[in-house]
């Protein structure tokens, strides 16, 4: 059965995220053809600004822009990483 949403996954099986993707597929006709995975869900509205901005590689520039924000902000983000980089590729300390 396919899940509607996060909160039916977590009423069928609280520990459900902690699983590899073999185990939630549960079904042998497809067994050997599936690959095995595992997964890691966080709240991204977690972090602060400051501190996704001072860890300064890929993954917390995406984590940055994912947050829920306004329009405004967003742009505000982009010049802030689009200056990062740009610094960055200079050699100039941050």
């Amino acid at each position: 059965m396919i899940a509607e949403s996060e909160q039916e996954v977590k009423k069928q099986d609280p520990q459900q995220h902690d699983k590899g993707y073999r185990q939630l597929a549960n079904h042998e006709s497809f067994e050997k053809h599936l690959v095995d995975f595992r997964y890691i869900l966080f709240d991204v509205n977690r972090y602060q600004k400051e501190e996704l901005l001072q860890m300064a590689n890929l993954i917390s520039s995406i984590l940055l822009l994912d947050q829920k924000i306004d329009r405004d902000e967003l742009i505000n983000r982009l010049w802030l990483l689009a200056g990062r980089k740009e610094r960055d590729s200079q050699g100039s300390p941050a």
